[in-house]
C-alpha cells in the first residue's frame, strides 16, 4: 500500500498540483469577491 501510494503520489504530484492549482485559484477569486459583497 504504501508503495503504491508513494509511487502514484510521485508519478501524479505535477499532475495534482496542477489540478488543485487551477481549481483552488478560481475558488479563492469567488471566495473573495463573495466576502466583499
Amino acid at each position: 500500500m504504501i508503495l503504491l501510494q508513494s509511487r502514484i503520489e510521485n508519478s501524479n504530484a505535477r499532475s495534482i498540483e496542477a489540478e488543485t492549482g487551477v481549481r483552488l485559484v478560481p475558488a479563492a477569486q469567488w471566495s473573495t469577491s463573495l466576502a466583499s459583497r
